[in-house]
This record gives C-alpha cells, sequence and structure tokens, in this order.
C-alpha cells in the first residue's frame, strides 16, 4: 500500500494516479524529480465511497467533513509516519488523482505544502476530501463521472524553499517558460502574473518582461527538452533551489481544431443581419423551426405561449412551414429545405454570394411571427421540465426529430452540453469585421465567438448559458467547470501558467489572458458578442 518513486509498478497511474506515475517514470530516465512516496490509490477506495453516500444526502460539505475527520488505520499510519520521516522534517503531501492525465483536471484537487509528520494524516485526508469540493463536484458532472469511482493516490515528497518556480511548455522549436520569484503556486493559481521567457533551440533565452532568475529559465528548457525525448511529454511544473527539480509532467495533447472564421471582408450588412437573427436561434432547432423565416423578419417579442406545452412544438413545426412558404414563395417543404441550404452555403467560403440568396425574400406576418418565436420558447421551457436538457438554451442544439421522440415519450439521454455551434465561425468574423478589438495575451489556441458572461463571484456561475464566453478578474480554477460547454474564455490578470488555462488548452477553448476591457465587465452580461482570437491574443466586443 506504501511505495517509493522507484519502486517497480510506480508508473502504473491505476496505482500511483497520474501525477506520481510521470514522475516515477522521469526518475527513471534520470531526470531531476525528488524521492517520494506514494500511498496506493486503493486505499482511498472505502473512504470515497463512504462520502459518496453522505454526498447523496446531505451534499458536498458534509462528505468531505466525513472524510476528513475520518482516520487511516492505525498499522498503515504509523509506517506512514516512519517512511515520511526518512525525507525530512518538512513534507509536500500532493494529490494524485487516475483522472489528472490532461489539462482538463488541472487544479481541481488539493495539495498541501510545508507538512509536518504529525500532519501527515490530516494532509491525506485533505487530499481525498478535495474529490468533494464544489468545484471537483462540478468536473464530475461535466465529464458524466462518479466521483466515489476514481480513486486517488497521494504522493508524499521533500518540501524544498524555491528561489524560483513555475511552468515550461514545448511549442515547435520553443520552449515557452513562465517563471515566478519563489513558490509558484500563486502562479498556477492565478493570482499573480509571472515573467514570460522563450528559448530556442539553440538555449537563447528571449524575456517579455523583467528578467527572473535567469538560471532557472534556462535549465527549466533544458531539462523539459530532455523530458520530452525520453518520455514525450510536451509541460512540467519546476521550481528551482541550488538546481532545477520537476514537480509535475505532462502531455498537452491536440484538442480538436474548430473551422476558422470566414475571411472578413466578405461580411456584407445581409450577413450581419442575419449573423444577429443566429444568435437569438442557433443550432439545429434554429436552423430548422425559426431561421427559414427569421431572416426576413424584423425585430419580434414573443408572444406568451397559453395552452399545453406539450402541444407547442407542434403548432411551432406548422407556423415554421406556413411562415417559410410567404417568406419564399414556394411550398411549405420546399421552402423549408430552400432555406436550410442557403444557410449552409452561408457558413461556406463564400458568404458574400450566400448572401445573394436572401435578397428580395417577404417579409412574414409580424402576428404569426410572435405566436411562432412563443411556441419555440414554450417548446424549450418544456424540454427542460421533461428532463431532456439542462437548460432551455439547449433545446436550441436538438434535431426537430429527436425533440419528436421525447415528447413520444421514448427514452432519450439528457443534454447536459452544446458542444461547438456550427454558426460560431461565422459569428466570430462579424466580430472581427465590425467589433472593437481589445489585445492581450494568447492563453489557448483557437477562436471561438459567444454572448460574454462576467464572473466575478460564485453566483455568477449560475448565469453560465451554454457556449457564453467566460470572462473573470483572474484565472482561479473555480471557474474551470465552465469550460466544458464554454466558447471562449478572458482574463483580465494572470498568465497562460495558470491551471485554469491549461484545462481550456485541453478542452480546445480558445483563452486570452491580460486585457484592459473597452466596456465595462460588471454591466455588460449578455450585451456583448464577445470573439476570442486565442492565436492573436486579440478579444472582439461588439453589441450582442
Amino acid at each position: 500500500m506504501i511505495f517509493t518513486l522507484d519502486d517497480p509498478g510506480a508508473d502504473d497511474p491505476r496505482r500511483s494516479g497520474a501525477k506520481a506515475a510521470w514522475l516515477a517514470r522521469a526518475r527513471r530516465a534520470g531526470l531531476p524529480v525528488p524521492p517520494g512516496l506514494v500511498l496506493d490509490a486503493a486505499v482511498s477506495r472505502p473512504y470515497l465511497t463512504k462520502a459518496a453516500e453522505a454526498l447523496a444526502v446531505r451534499g458536498s460539505g458534509r462528505a468531505r467533513l466525513l472524510v476528513s475527520g475520518s482516520e487511516l488505520e492505525p498499522v498503515l499510519k504509523r509506517r506512514l509516519v516512519e517512511e515520511a520521516s526518512k525525507l525530512g522534517s518538512r513534507l509536500a503531501v500532493r494529490s494524485s488523482s487516475v483522472l489528472e492525465t490532461g489539462g482538463e483536471w488541472a487544479g481541481a484537487f488539493s495539495s498541501y505544502l510545508d507538512v509536518d509528520t504529525s500532519e501527515l494524516e490530516k494532509a491525506v485526508l485533505g487530499c481525498w476530501a478535495s474529490v468533494f469540493t464544489v468545484d471537483s463536484l462540478h468536473r464530475f458532472e461535466a465529464t458524466g463521472l462518479e466521483p466515489h469511482t476514481h480513486p486517488m493516490a497521494v504522493l508524499i515528497q521533500p518540501y524544498l524553499d524555491p528561489s524560483a518556480g513555475g511552468v515550461a511548455w514545448i511549442e515547435g522549436d520553443t520552449v515557452r517558460v513562465e517563471a515566478v520569484p519563489g513558490s509558484p503556486a500563486g502562479l498556477l493559481g492565478g493570482w499573480v502574473k509571472g515573467t514570460w521567457a522563450e528559448v530556442d533551440s539553440e538555449g537563447r533565452v528571449s524575456y517579455r518582461g523583467t528578467e527572473v532568475a535567469p538560471e532557472a529559465v534556462a535549465a527549466a528548457a533544458r531539462v523539459l527538452r530532455h523530458a520530452s525525448s525520453a518520455l514525450g511529454v510536451d509541460h512540467c511544473e519546476w521550481i528551482y533551489t541550488d538546481r532545477l527539480w520537476l514537480l509535475q509532467l505532462h502531455r498537452r495533447g491536440v484538442a480538436e481544431t474548430r473551422p476558422r472564421a470566414v475571411p472578413t471582408e466578405v461580411i456584407q450588412p445581409q450577413v450581419l443581419r442575419i449573423a444577429r437573427v443566429v444568435r437569438r436561434a442557433p443550432g439545429p432547432l434554429g436552423e430548422r423551426l425559426v431561421l427559414p423565416w427569421a431572416v426576413a423578419a424584423g425585430e419580434s417579442t414573443a408572444r406568451p405561449w397559453e395552452g399545453d406545452p406539450a402541444l407547442a412544438f407542434d403548432r411551432a413545426v406548422e407556423l415554421s412551414q406556413e411562415l417559410a412558404a410567404s417568406v419564399w414563395g414556394l411550398p411549405p417543404g420546399e421552402a423549408v429545405e430552400r432555406a436550410v441550404a442557403a444557410l449552409r452555403a452561408l457558413r461556406g467560403e463564400d458568404p458574400e454570394g450566400a448572401a445573394e440568396l436572401f435578397e428580395g425574400l417577404t417579409p412574414p406576418d409580424p402576428n404569426l411571427v410572435a405566436v411562432a418565436w412563443g411556441a419555440v420558447d414554450a417548446t424549450r421551457r418544456h424540454l427542460a421540465d421533461l428532463g431532456v436538457v439542462a437548460h432551455p438554451h439547449l433545446a436550441w442544439f436538438l434535431e426537430p426529430s429527436q425533440i419528436e421522440a421525447a415528447l413520444r415519450g421514448e427514452r432519450a439521454l439528457r443534454r447536459d452540453r452544446a458542444g461547438f455551434d456550427r454558426w460560431e465561425p461565422l459569428q466570430a468574423a462579424v466580430a472581427i469585421a465590425t467589433g472593437t478589438p481589445t489585445e492581450g495575451r494568447s492563453a489557448a489556441a483557437g477562436l471561438g465567438a459567444g454572448r460574454m458572461l462576467w464572473v466575478a463571484e460564485p453566483d455568477d456561475l449560475r448565469r453560465f448559458r451554454p457556449r457564453d464566453v467566460v470572462v473573470v478578474p483572474r484565472p482561479l480554477p473555480q471557474v474551470a467547470p465552465l469550460l466544458w460547454d464554454a466558447a471562449g474564455l478572458v482574463s483580465l490578470e494572470g498568465s497562460p501558467a495558470a491551471h485554469l488555462f491549461e484545462s481550456a488548452r485541453s478542452l480546445g477553448v480558445p483563452a486570452v489572458c491580460g486585457i484592459e476591457p473597452a466596456w465595462d465587465p460588471g454591466s455588460a452580461t449578455g450585451r456583448l458578442l464577445l470573439a476570442v482570437d486565442g492565436d492573436a491574443g486579440i478579444v472582439y466586443s461588439m453589441d450582442w
């Protein structure tokens, strides 16, 4: 149940967790990793199982208290203290979950620094209890995983007083290093901004700020290149004392590539108008039931649905056919298909040419338009009440055939996330062409666009709508659960080294940090469209 990083089998993440397993491999490869003990992940199982039972009845707080108030078996505790004492009187106790194979879980679980052997038991239990924090539970919910089914190992190492610390990652032939004096904890947690340096293949260092610990930066790049060659990793966390030490290694991986925006020079007034309609009715549902007629309608307020909500969908389908026929001057079915084909072309490589397909359309009856909007909105709320979707906005991302099946009572998987919206590249192009640019620093590559959501306090998390662009004062890990369905991430402060941005990169969420926005974030939620260009480090804003 207790073994060292040098023992056979220590590199198995099922026993050691991902963090300790990578470090065991690194020590075997001769890389500078402090010695350490590992408490087998299997030891955590009964504690996590009992906590999960308490969670179901009394919530997160009770689950954490149950774990942290427990005790290790006396024989195990005695041996753990004896073995840990050999590492020194000051210890670092780190969580090492089997889940931490990528950056999605970065910063989710607790670690404890400068721990005395008399405090060792509490630190171990604290690592396990962190599985049940609100942040961790939101991440479990986002991934569809159960907390107690993923055991956690604990890594115990000597505590070292660093003169500098930070992260390093490889991009092409360059190693990028983010460093701060002293401990890197504030950098990783999103509270402080580090000094950014680039180290080329010849070892030459170029700083993008005040020079910090040049010997540490050079050593971090050199050691990471060695680790990449030996283990295939491309990211590390490090500290520097009288030499460099590796604290964590992993592969950043390549997130799903999202389509780039269409060329901004082809964004014409007709495209701008249609893009605004799409913001109100995105996804497959909007494309079939709303956009075929809404592209020719003016601004309209939904008329509240007063009948049986179960009948709203049939009425929405009926009105969609009728309104599309009047707009396109074709039989109902043919009109909808013509509209869908034109919309598909608008998302293609020639939106300017496709925009011509929408010229000369007949505006629909405004009274019927108001009824149609009301029927669609009532359908979305009804699907949320039935548990088909977790949020009414998610209904936009269902196909009409899926809605029909759900309303017939056929069992369907609950929709908890929207996923990438195929209209986002066009919305990004619109914002880039007509919006206000604000320069920052690239924190995660890619391009995304969506409604702005300002998250300054925990209660703001509840206002998140799928495919929002999340804007935060600083990149704190508590925001990570939103990233599974965010279109982008913007932080006013912090640096790309923060754990939150590691999660964004792993999930393919474009991110920019260090901006001074041209708008007031506290009063602009829901009123701005933001396009996040994570490659260039620029955020574009325009009215929603």
